[in-house]
């Protein structure tokens, strides 16, 4: 399960990048009146999934602390 997340994380960055990479470009173009719209301002882009955050419990911190002690 956690790897098909993974998976699924890495698609929805590559395609934020992508959505970035096609509108700067769109946006010179109708900068310089090559088009008279840009379509990706008609694009919502997806949301970046988040994954949860892994913190330590109390007896692995103290196993951490105690051992970077030595």
């Amino acid at each position: 399960m956690s790897e098909q997340l993974d998976q699924i994380q890495r698609m929805m960055e590559q395609l934020i990048q992508m959505t970035a990479n096609t509108n700067a470009p769109l946006n010179k173009a109708k900068q310089w009146q090559f088009i008279t719209s840009n379509p990706c301002d008609y694009v919502e882009p997806p949301k970046a999934v988040r994954k949860k955050k892994q913190v330590p419990d109390i007896s692995e911190t103290t196993n951490f602390f105690a051992t970077a002690r030595k």
